[in-house]
């Protein structure tokens, strides 16, 4: 009997830890309009110096990904590869399999940490609202908002929702994005991911040819 007793603990565990965010998600839908599905880009309150600066962008020479580059915040997010999200101490893991890029999130408010400095995924401090994880992310130094060659400063702000769903099969998304240089008033886009059991993220290899 208590051998039994164990194990139902042990399943009612394992099946609290699946109920949650912490677990691979395949991608659902992409970063852009809710309704018609519209890419990342599409009809965001750009600054005309932005659009005015994305003319001169060559996706032939100005591409960082033909030279095996990652992009960084907030572009990265919207992608068809998986994520997974893992909980150490103080901080989340969350994992891309594009690029292989890891995202940390620092969770422990009271003691704060200083970034080193600007960097592509910039600086991210989490914290919980019921079941959804908001994500505030600054210091981002990447020069790209999007694959259009619009450009961004490092004032880009980035506040993330992942939210799941009632039946925790699904993840749903919402970044909220300033940027005064770029955005002449905050953008929104949406996205979402879903759970299906035994995924696993894959390595993700970029090859020059």
């Amino acid at each position: 009997q208590q051998a039994a007793a164990a194990g139902l603990l042990a399943d009612s565990a394992a099946a609290s830890e699946d109920a949650s965010i912490f677990r691979v998600w395949l991608r659902g839908r992409s970063f852009g309009d809710p309704v018609n599905d519209l890419p990342f880009g599409f009809d965001l309150p750009y600054t005309a110096e932005a659009v005015a600066a994305r003319a001169s962008y060559d996706p032939l020479t100005d591409d960082t990904a033909l030279e095996c580059i990652p992009q960084g915040m907030p572009g990265i997010m919207d992608n068809p590869f998986p994520i997974e999200f893992t909980e150490g101490e103080e901080s989340i893991n969350l994992r891309l399999e594009i690029w292989g890029i890891n995202r940390t999130i620092h969770m422990n408010s009271g003691v704060p940490v200083e970034p080193d400095g600007p960097s592509p995924l910039g600086y991210s401090v989490g914290r919980w609202q019921d079941d959804t994880l908001i994500v505030e992310t600054t210091n981002i130094d990447w020069q790209y908002f999007d694959e259009d060659g619009t450009p961004q400063s490092t004032a880009m702000k980035v506040v993330e929702r992942f939210s799941l769903s009632e039946d925790e099969r699904r993840l749903d998304y919402e970044a909220i994005m300033t940027d005064p240089a770029t955005l002449t008033e905050p953008a929104v886009r949406y996205g979402h991911w879903i759970w299906v059991p035994g995924e696993e993220i894959q390595q993700y290899d970029c090859t020059l040819e």
